[in-house]
C-alpha cells in the first residue's frame, strides 16, 4: 500500500509539472515579436479622435447626421484595439490605419451640406422671406391667393420638419408666391427637389408650376403621387 501511495504521489506531482511545460511553451516571447512602428495609427487616430470629438449632430449645415458619431466612434475603437493588441504586426496596424481612413471619409459624406449656388437656377429656404438666395434675382413675393381659389392671405411662416421656427411657409386658399417669369425658369432640363407636407390632397394644390397649363406645373393627386405635366412645342 506505501508503494502505490508512493506512485499516486510522483504522478500526482508530473502531471502538474508536464502541464506548466506544455502551457508555457504556448507563451511567445516578447524578443520574437516583429518591430512596429506606431506612428501612423496613433496619428490616424488622434485625427479621428478630434474629428469625432468636434462634430455636433443635428439638422443645420455642417452639422452631422444624427447617429453618425457613434459609428465613427466605433471604428476609433476598433482601431485602438489593433493598436494595443501583443505581438501586433505592421500589416495589422496600416490594416486599421486604412479602415479608420474610410470610416472617416464615410463620417465625412453624414455632414449637412448645401446645394452650390453655382450649381443652381433658384433657391427658395422660406427663412422669413422668398429670396433667390443662388443671387440669380428669381425672388419671390409672398401673395394672397385669387379669389377663385378662397382669397386666402400671404403665405404664412411656419416651422419646417425639423422644428425650425419660420423655415418655411403655409399655404391655404390660393395664396402662393410669385416670381417674375426669366428664360432660366422655363429651360429645356429641369430638376426639382423640395419638401412639402400636404394637409389635404385636393388636385389643384399646385407646389409649383409657370402659367399652369401652358408651360409645367408639379401638383399631388389625390390618389397620393407627385403629378408632373409639361406643355412641349416642337
Amino acid at each position: 500500500m506505501k508503494t502505490t501511495k508512493s506512485r499516486m504521489l510522483l504522478w500526482a506531482l508530473i502531471i502538474p509539472l508536464m502541464a506548466g511545460l506544455v502551457f508555457s511553451g504556448c507563451k511567445k516571447d516578447e524578443d520574437e515579436c516583429e518591430t512596429v512602428d506606431y506612428t501612423a495609427i496613433d496619428a490616424k487616430i488622434q485625427i479621428a479622435q478630434d474629428l469625432h470629438d468636434n462634430a455636433v449632430e443635428g439638422t443645420e449645415i455642417g452639422q452631422y447626421e444624427a447617429g453618425s458619431k457613434a459609428v465613427l466612434q466605433t471604428a476609433i475603437d476598433l482601431a485602438q484595439q489593433v493598436r494595443g493588441t501583443d505581438c501586433v504586426t505592421q500589416a495589422a496596424l496600416n490594416n486599421a490605419a486604412t479602415a479608420l481612413d474610410a470610416a472617416m471619409v464615410v463620417f465625412e459624406t453624414k455632414m449637412v451640406t448645401d446645394v452650390s449656388p453655382a450649381n443652381l437656377v433658384a433657391h427658395w429656404l422660406f427663412n422669413g422671406d422668398a429670396a433667390d438666395v443662388t443671387g440669380n434675382g428669381n425672388n419671390g413675393t409672398p401673395t394672397a391667393g385669387h379669389e377663385d381659389f378662397g382669397g386666402g392671405p400671404a403665405p404664412q411662416p411656419a416651422a419646417d420638419r425639423f422644428g425650425n421656427a419660420d423655415y418655411c411657409y403655409h399655404f391655404d386658399l390660393g395664396c402662393n408666391v410669385e416670381v417674375p417669369y426669366s428664360t432660366a425658369l422655363n429651360p429645356q432640363e429641369i430638376t426639382i427637389s423640395l419638401w412639402i407636407k400636404m394637409e389635404e390632397q385636393a388636385n389643384n394644390d399646385y407646389i409649383i408650376s409657370m402659367n399652369r397649363w401652358n408651360g409645367y406645373k408639379l401638383n399631388l393627386q389625390t390618389s397620393d403621387f407627385l403629378f408632373f405635366t409639361v406643355k412641349a412645342i416642337y
